[in-house]
């Protein structure tokens, strides 16, 4: 039946998350000139989380960091850690994000989903999965995966794939050909300039050890 009007629905999508550990501005500027220097299309007009959760010090000069992250082509939506400047980060046009509530025993969370996917990943798809998520095809520049389980890939990955999406640091990403924008376990990732070169377009897997991502090759 066609649907007419309007309609809520609570998706899950990515949001790229600045962790903020210093009130710098001049830091800020300098850090984000580097990162997206690396990969200035992945980062144009992606939407920002920034969370300052980590952050010691009730300074924060929170028009001067909005600003400098819209100068940098990101565009803010929000910002996580923060009560004493909560009307003036919402001044700004940011939602303000809680921490995540933990599932009661009352309330148990429904078993994972794996999704398994017979086709190719267009550029500008995503795909998300509550559990593991398997693609028998290959993932085209501008597509994304995104999986809360592992992400594993029978074909050439040249988009995006994303493990471990409700931060389970144990989950891994495999695929036959590496060729990445980027690949990200437990909000830890990495951009394709960041790959070893000796390891591109060749089978690997990827985990997540002492808080980096470690690539490593699949015998075949």
């Amino acid at each position: 039946m066609r649907k007419i009007g309007f309609e809520f629905r609570g998706e899950p999508v990515t949001l790229l998350t600045l962790y903020i550990y210093s009130d710098s501005p001049t830091q800020l500027r300098r850090f984000l000139s580097q990162k997206i220097g690396k990969a200035p299309t992945f980062f144009r007009h992606a939407p920002l989380l920034l969370d300052t959760t980590h952050l010691q010090g009730d300074h924060l000069p929170v028009a001067d960091l909005i600003q400098i992250c819209r100068e940098s082509g990101l565009i803010p939506v929000g910002w996580r850690g923060v009560e004493v400047h909560r009307n003036q980060i919402q001044s700004h046009g940011l939602a303000i994000f809680g921490r995540s509530a933990e599932p009661s025993e009352q309330d148990p969370l429904p078993p994972p989903q794996n999704l398994l996917v017979s086709e190719p990943v267009r550029s500008g798809q995503s795909l998300y999965s509550r559990g593991d998520l398997t693609v028998v095809g290959p993932v085209n520049p501008g597509g994304e995966v995104i999986a809360e389980g592992n992400v594993h890939i029978y074909g050439p990955l040249r988009g995006r794939a994303i493990a471990g999406a409700q931060g389970e640091r144990t989950c891994r990403i495999f695929c036959q050909r590496l060729d990445a924008e980027l690949v990200a376990i437990a909000g830890h990732y990495l951009l394709h300039e960041d790959f070893p070169k000796t390891l591109l377009n060749r089978a690997v897997q990827i985990l997540l050890q002492e808080g980096r991502l470690r690539l490593e090759t699949i015998p075949t």
